[in-house]
């Protein structure tokens, strides 16, 4: 015979035990007794817990989203708003190698504009079926020009074509009236003239 609540004493130790469940239920309610409670209730705590780390998470990732989106906001803001910025300040020879640069490397025919006011523009070419701008700038002055020497011509037009040769389109002076200047039209390329020397770039 089973006297009722002879397993008093063993019921805390019991929680691993399958047998152990069962006789819990005839135990009188004790604090030794209460294995299915003292279960639950680390079962719901570590819900809780989990639950909070996942809470936290998807609080950090939505923080993150906001910065992401804020920055791309503030990103195209500042390329529609200062377009002359985009691609710095160019002196005239390292403007037109770079569009020289970038007709070749797009095998394309492309159109670089000066403005007077020292704006500069890259596009496709009228000939092309892409009229579209590649790069914009602003020019500064070559500090190895004497200072007494203007930098002309002041505004120009070069058509560059896809091996790299230019043609003058427009001019508001000619190349060889610039004091100081030498221009290569094969090579597309302004240089320093000085007796006995060659265009920036040339061997």
């Amino acid at each position: 015979m089973r006297v009722r609540g002879s397993h008093t004493g063993n019921c805390s130790g019991l929680l691993t035990s399958p047998v152990a469940i069962g006789d819990c239920a005839d135990v009188p309610s004790t604090p030794s007794a209460t294995c299915d409670h003292a279960h639950t209730s680390s079962s719901e705590r570590d819900a809780v817990r989990a639950d909070s780390r996942g809470f936290t998470l998807v609080e950090l990732l939505v923080v993150i989203a906001i910065m992401g989106i804020g920055a791309a906001l503030v990103t195209v803001t500042w390329w529609r708003g200062d377009p002359s910025g985009r691609e710095g300040a160019l002196t005239r020879s390292a403007l037109t190698a770079k569009a020289r640069t970038l007709a070749v490397a797009r095998s394309q025919h492309l159109l670089l504009e000066v403005h007077d006011d020292g704006q500069w523009v890259v596009r496709g070419a009228q000939r092309t079926t892409a009229v579209d701008t590649v790069a914009t700038g602003r020019l500064v002055s070559d500090p190895r020009l004497p200072a007494d020497a203007p930098d002309l011509p002041a505004s120009f037009q070069l058509e560059i074509d896809p091996l790299g040769s230019c043609r003058p389109v427009s001019f508001s002076a000619a190349p060889s009236d610039a004091p100081g200047r030498a221009f290569d039209l094969t090579q597309c390329r302004w240089g320093i003239a000085s007796p006995g020397s060659a265009p920036d770039g040339a061997s």
